[in-house]
């Protein structure tokens, strides 16, 4: 597996490269957490990586990224690489987005 510092770098790579254009005022270092972890808190920015069919698919999966999903107070970022996973069915549609209703 990949050291934590290994993990850092590569957020902070994307975050420079596309996710935040002001990502030097976000906090120095990025926080590297777990879902199960970073229950009841929040961030600014939050990325949930391989958010896809593979590794979102059981009710406990649909608990844990809705968990981590909602620790985002400003910008929520998904990456995934295949199918998204099934309980993100209404972000692919803006219409139908839960945050779209809320507007």
């Amino acid at each position: 597996g990949r050291t934590t510092h290994e993990l850092r770098q590569i957020v902070r790579y994307y975050l420079r490269k596309s996710l935040a254009p002001d990502f030097e005022n976000l906090l120095p270092d990025p926080v590297i957490t777990s879902a199960h972890i970073a229950k009841g808190l929040e961030f600014d920015v939050v990325v949930v990586p391989h958010a896809d069919t593979a590794n979102y698919a059981s009710d406990m999966d649909r608990c844990m990224l809705y968990i981590a999903c909602t620790r985002a107070m400003h910008e929520l970022y998904l990456t995934y690489g295949g199918a998204l996973s099934r309980f993100l069915d209404f972000a692919s549609d803006p219409e139908e987005s839960a945050f779209a209703h809320a507007r």
